[in-house]
């Protein structure tokens, strides 16, 4: 016997196709969407905030030297269109701070380093000038400090401009504790014409300080495990 089955219609073309076959609404999607496109360079902007503060403050820095103190080292051309840029060495400052026992000789300030510290009376800025004594040196001053000899006690050195002239520091202050210390000046990055390793002194202050026996020209030291608070990077020495 045959048998037939019921023809099921061919269903016809639709000439207004659906734009959008999942049914979800373009109206609520489109906007995120964007919002998240926009939103990703500064949320991995902010993913870097951690690393680029931590670099900063505990690795490298630079700072625009301002002021006549370490002329002509720093500065030597008093204008201010052209003021020395220098590279700062804060991973040594991190070394001290958690290696009090280092026995490494070449680990720490040494004598003779341009260094970076706080000032002892605006911690927030920073002064540029030389190590020029550690603890137990025995320095020769110069005026206003009312005493002619010192011996740089624990804890403590002794920092000068090359150009006295124009420099208040240690002959100001008078010691200066180890833990205001924030940085070695390693190099000049600018201008151009003065690129690289900082020059060496020629002030002349070797021959008013005497150093402990053993303690020489390159002699480093060590810190106490205390903080040594970072803000902001100010250059300057005066």
């Amino acid at each position: 016997m045959a048998s037939a089955s019921r023809a099921r219609p061919t269903p016809r073309p639709n000439s207004h196709p659906n734009p959008n076959p999942t049914g979800s609404s373009s109206s609520s999607g489109g906007p995120r969407a964007r919002l998240r496109s926009h939103a990703r360079p500064w949320l991995n902007a902010l993913a870097w905030l951690p690393v680029i503060f931590f670099v900063d403050h505990h690795v490298v820095s630079f700072a625009a030297v301002s002021g006549r103190s370490m002329q002509p080292t720093l500065n030597p051309d008093s204008s201010k269109l052209r003021q020395d840029i220098v590279l700062l060495n804060r991973y040594k400052n991190l070394e001290l701070t958690q290696g009090a026992t280092r026995t490494d000789p070449k680990a720490g300030y040494q004598i003779g380093d341009v260094v970076a510290l706080r000032s002892p009376t605006n911690p927030s800025q920073l002064l540029i000038k030389r190590l020029v004594g550690l603890p137990g040196s025995l320095v020769r001053t110069l005026p206003p400090y009312p005493e002619r000899t010192v011996r740089i006690p624990a804890g403590h050195c002794w920092v000068e401009g090359d150009e006295k002239n124009h420099s208040k520091d240690s002959n100001t202050y008078g010691p200066i504790p180890l833990g205001l210390l924030d940085s070695r000046i390693e190099a000049i990055l600018w201008p151009p014409s003065r690129i690289g390793a900082i020059p060496k002194s020629i002030s002349g202050w070797e021959k008013r300080v005497m150093h402990p026996p053993g303690m020489t020209m390159g002699s480093s030291t060590t810190m106490s495990p205390e903080s040594t608070t970072s803000t902001r990077v100010i250059g300057g020495s005066f």
